[in-house]
Order: C-alpha cells, then structure tokens, then sequence
C-alpha cells in the first residue's frame, strides 16, 4: 500500500464518518460525537477506512438501543480518537489477539453479519504506517469495548 499523504483535519473526517454511519444505522444507537479540529499527514483514503471498520464493528457488536461515542482529543503531540460502545464486549482471551487476522468477536456474533475478520487487522497495518497505535480495551464479555486509536499531530 502506498500512502498519499496530504494534511488531514482529522476532527472532520471522524465526524464525517460518524454521520455516515449513523444514516445507514438503521438499529438505531444512541450516539455521542465530540470531535474537534486536529490535524495530520496521512492518506485521508486509508485513515477513513480505519476509523469506518472501528465504527463499523461498534454497530455490528452493539445490540439496538446500545451507545457508541466518538472522540477526538488533540494532545501536544498526538491525536487521541476513542470509539466506545456498550455492546457484547471482549473476551479476556480474545483481547490479546483481536487484531490478528481471521480473530472475530464473541462466538455468539457470527460471520453471518458480514466480515472476513480481517478488518482490525488491516487498521493495525494503517495505523502503523502512519506513525500511529491503535488498542482494545473490554472488561469483557457483556461490558462493551474501547478502540484508542493515536496519530501525530500535525505541527502548524
């Protein structure tokens, strides 16, 4: 994969990818976005598709009247987006390996609600080449979950 990268405003494409989401959520969540401006030098391409298989697997393993929240928070030097949800969570023993290829979440979300499990894992791989972390977070099955993805900040 080659980067194209460009300054991004990394507030906007999370909102932008929020709002999306959430007209083709047709489970009806209750959503929270805080997503103030905070740039980056990536390819917007790529990081959209990071943050929509975040968002995506939210819906996906949020049962209908569940949460999800999207935040951004600028820091000196870093970007600190966090997508949360109160959906089925993640096992202790699948934490560790959830973006791995082929690792799906609890046995009772199958792959007939769509994916090949290879979602978490091409994110990790983006993540990466744009300097950035990303990490799952569950206090496990039946909590919810926490995806922190962090990106440098764009100085000036």
């Amino acid at each position: 994969v080659t980067l194209q990268k460009t300054r991004v405003n990394m507030g906007e494409l999370l909102r932008h990818c929020c709002d999306a989401r959430m007209v083709g959520d047709a489970k009806e969540h209750a959503w929270s976005v805080a997503a103030d401006d905070a740039f980056t030098v990536g390819d917007r391409t790529r990081l959209t598709q990071v943050l929509d298989n975040i968002l995506a697997n939210a819906i996906k393993y949020t049962p209908a009247g569940g949460r999800i929240t999207a935040r951004l928070t600028a820091m000196p030097d870093t970007i600190v987006i966090e997508v949360a949800d109160t959906g089925v969570g993640i096992a202790a023993d699948v934490l560790p390996t959830i973006f791995e290829s082929l690792v799906q979440g609890p046995t009772t979300i199958d792959r007939s609600q769509g994916g090949l499990g290879l979602g978490l894992s091409i994110a990790r791989g983006l993540v990466h080449m744009h300097g950035g972390t990303i990490v799952a977070e569950s206090d496990g099955l039946g909590t919810g979950s926490r995806f922190t993805v962090r990106l440098p900040l764009a100085i000036g």
